[in-house]
């Protein structure tokens, strides 16, 4: 949702109520997990974050956590041509043929969600799991769990505008696509109360 403005209102949003929308009415859900990280870049971004993290705990949503990285990275002009121009910059031909600059980078997060659909499928945490991503890089765990456990299920849950084929066709095309009534149906009272003394509003910017 950070990167489409049309669906940053949706962003106070209950997990745990999303996932009881997705889920028949014969299936009982036991936890949802949010694998999520932390910007290091904007302390304001940040604090928005562990607030809305801390109104996910009041409904049992366990969060993981994973790490952004700062990380270099080169552009080279002739073997990824520049699609969209700067209404600064119009001809591409004065900028040099690479250019390295550096950026920030998730990281852990697919590890993590891997990681978690191994070990709670040993542990016999769930029947059913439903992976809310369009990350492919966590297929071929699906793939390993699948091979071990011949009766577990798994559902791909796309996120509004993303796909994934790999992904999709390890859980036998078992597919959800996230629409933006679920993301409405689906949002946190504001403001959550925590406690007698303590409650957390939806951030303005959110709105």
């Amino acid at each position: 949702m950070d990167n489409n403005p049309q669906y940053k209102k949706y962003k106070w949003l209950n997990l745990n109520e999303l996932a009881l929308n997705m889920i028949p009415d014969n299936e009982t859900l036991e936890q949802v997990l949010y694998f999520t990280a932390y910007c290091i870049w904007d302390k304001e971004k940040k604090e928005k974050h562990k607030k809305y993290v801390e109104a996910l705990s009041k409904y049992g949503i366990h969060t993981v956590r994973g790490k952004f990285l700062r990380v270099t990275k080169r552009f080279n002009k002739c073997s990824m041509p520049i699609t969209d121009m700067s209404p600064v910059i119009t001809d591409s031909s004065i900028l040099p043929d690479e250019i390295e600059y550096q950026t920030y980078e998730e990281k852990k997060t697919d590890v993590n969600i891997a990681t978690k659909i191994v070990d709670y499928a040993y542990k016999g945490k769930y029947d059913h799991a439903y992976i809310v991503s369009a990350d492919g890089d966590i297929a071929p765990a699906i793939e390993m769990v699948k091979n071990e456990f011949s009766d577990k299920k798994f559902t791909a849950v796309l996120p509004i505008g993303y796909s994934n084929q790999y992904l999709c066709q390890v859980c036998e095309m078992n597919v959800i696509k996230i629409e933006e009534s679920h993301l409405k149906d689906a949002q946190l009272p504001d403001p959550v109360i925590i406690s007698e003394d303590k409650s957390i509003s939806k951030p303005p910017s959110w709105n």
